[in-house]
């Protein structure tokens, strides 16, 4: 009879196996369900550099298609160059720094504009571009 007992609970497991299964179970769980939440934050910030990185770049490249007109390109150049764009919802338009340089690295007999078109949303920039663009 003590065989056939033995034998019994040797084929399953006890209850304190069963419970520390489901302990071990719990905790993976927990974790894993911390970090799924920080996924969505992570994709909204993600989201939004990437639309201030886009306002930067397309004001940037206006910057240097204004700068190609024959005409009055150069002198075309300045603070207000982005204003045409339209308002992107929650974002401040991008802002437009333009000083004048003869320093390095400008070459030597040529007037410079060193470009800084920034975009910011709630008080921080979230993308800057630097241009520097010569008058021979």
């Amino acid at each position: 009879m003590n065989a056939r007992i033995a034998h019994c609970r040797a084929d399953g497991f006890s209850l304190i196996e069963l419970i520390m299964v489901i302990v071990v179970f719990s905790i993976a769980a927990v974790t894993l369900m911390s970090s799924f939440a920080n996924v969505g934050t992570a994709v909204a910030l993600s989201e939004e550099l990437s639309v201030a990185k886009s306002m930067v770049q397309e004001c940037s490249e206006f910057i240097v298609m204004s700068r190609r007109d024959t005409v009055n390109g150069f002198a075309n150049v300045n603070s207000s160059s982005c204003s045409i764009f339209p308002p992107t919802s929650g974002y401040n338009p991008p802002q437009v720094t333009v000083t004048n340089t003869t320093a390095a690295p400008c070459p030597a007999g040529a007037t410079c504009k060193h470009v800084v078109v920034s975009v910011t949303r709630n008080g921080n920039t979230l993308a800057e571009s630097q241009i520097l663009l010569a008058n021979y």
